[in-house]
Formats: C-alpha cells, structure tokens, sequence
C-alpha cells in the first residue's frame, strides 16, 4: 500500500457490516396451512354434532320400536284369526280333530288339498317365527284313536323390542292376551282389564 492513501477508499475485506453473524439464526415463522385448518374446524364441528345426534336418537330410536312393536302385535293376530279360523275348519272337514302341527293346514307341495295338506292358510302363517314372535303349537287331548280333541297356541314375542303382549290360543276359539305368558285365564283380546294392562 502506497503512503498517502486514504484508508476509507480501500474496499473492505471479509464479512459484511454485520459481523460477527449470529451463532443460531432466528428460525423462520410457521406456516398455518390450510389442511391444518380444516383438521380443526372437522374435530370442532365432531365435537359439537355428537351431543346432538345422541339427543336426536335418544327421541327418535324409541318412536321407531314401538311403531314396530304395533306393527308385529297386529301381523301377530291377524295369524291368529285366520289359524283359528283354519283350525276349526280342518277340525270339522276331516273329523280327525286338530292337527298335529300347524304345518298340516298349509298347502300340498302338489295335488289336491287333503289332511296332510289342508290348504287353509299360506304356509308362511304355519311358521314357527312370524313378525318378530314366535308360535309354539301343541295338539292335545287325544281320543281312543290317537286324534287331538284339543290344542293350545301360544304366541310370544322374540325379544322385549319385537313385542310387548303374549297372545294365548286353544279350542275355544278365544284369543287372549297378556302383558306376560297369556293362558286360558287371561282375558280375552280386546277386553283387557286395567290390572292386566298394568303388568
């Protein structure tokens, strides 16, 4: 460097103005994205759906079972009538008394209708399990020459969600009904006293 000249002219050598850097950088600001967003506005909107969805449930899962329940206590009498009705005839068609199983007073896989096939009802009305209740026949009573002079038929519900009465069937001819196991002391359907509709 030559005598005389001005240090200020010479160009600066090594780090900027800014030296010494910094030893840790000043980290860099997050960026919220948009998926981050939705994530949270899902979860809040989860949070606040389930409270009413389990009182909208709570209000309309009861409504829908005891409709149902109507409805397969109605399919279930309207079994009975026309069983009672089918019983009877076959009863005085045939003069063997009552059939052996309710299978008897459906239809002939082919041929024409006979005691072993009486044709009197649909044969899904001679299942053990109809709209949620369950038919349990038993014939009874047999004379000297092994025919039922009497049966029993009592129709209970599956479950508590299918049906609330139990109906009860014999050679009466009376339907009866009960809040619990109905049999040939429960009153007649449609006549229910209020001590029966209590249990």
């Amino acid at each position: 460097m030559v005598c005389g000249t001005d240090v200020s002219a010479i160009p600066a050598v090594g780090p900027s103005s800014n030296f010494p850097a910094p030893l840790f950088p000043p980290p860099t600001p997050a960026k919220t994205s948009s998926k981050t967003i939705w994530l949270v506005v899902g979860a809040i909107l989860v949070v606040v759906a389930i409270p009413v969805l389990a009182i909208v449930a709570a209000i309309a899962v009861p409504t829908i079972i005891s409709k149902q329940i109507s409805a397969n206590e109605a399919a279930a009498v309207q079994s009975l009538q026309k069983l009672n009705h089918a019983l009877t005839v076959y009863h005085d068609t045939y003069q063997h008394g009552y059939p052996t199983d309710l299978a008897l007073l459906g239809p002939r896989a082919s041929g024409e209708p006979n005691e072993f096939g009486a044709a009197l009802v649909d044969s899904s009305q001679t299942l053990p399990e109809q709209s949620g209740y369950r038919f349990s026949y038993d014939a009874r009573a047999l004379d000297v020459a092994g025919h039922a002079t009497a049966f029993v038929l009592y129709v209970d519900p599956v479950s508590n969600f299918q049906g609330e009465r139990h109906f009860y069937l014999d050679q009466t001819g009376i339907i009866r009904v009960s809040k619990r196991v109905a049999g040939a002391g429960s009153p007649p359907l449609g006549s229910e006293d209020s001590q029966d509709k209590q249990q």
